[in-house]
């Protein structure tokens, strides 16, 4: 476990740059972003959602054990989790243009033409 002090000064610091909310959306957004270009896991899965919702779970724990509220905690993990949800629902529709890595039907292998 990190450091209590540490952890709590940045955890007042950061309101001071931007708002709370906006920094758990990013949060959440960002784990999903590195899950789907780094590890390169479509964006149609569920497991892309693994990340972000590990690390806030930890955070909470972390945060739960400083005496935080539980229901703010509630609330903090469904502000992390909400738009990669989101995300991979609008995939998983057919709303987003996602490229689907499985080949067209048909291309077996290169084209080869008739003699």
């Amino acid at each position: 476990m990190p450091d209590a002090p540490l952890y709590l000064a940045l955890k007042s610091w950061m309101p001071t740059v931007v708002s709370k909310p906006v920094v758990l959306f990013l949060f959440g957004f960002c784990c999903q972003m590195v899950s789907v270009l780094v590890l390169r896991w479509p964006l149609r899965r569920f497991r892309t959602l693994a990340i972000g919702l590990t690390l806030s779970v930890g955070v909470e724990v972390m945060d739960s054990t400083l005496g935080s509220d539980v229901v703010k905690s509630l609330r903090d993990l469904l502000k992390v989790n909400t738009i990669p949800l989101l995300l991979v629902l609008a995939a998983r529709s057919g709303r987003l243009l996602v490229d689907d890595p499985s080949p067209p039907a048909g291309a077996d292998g290169p084209a080869t033409r008739p003699r």
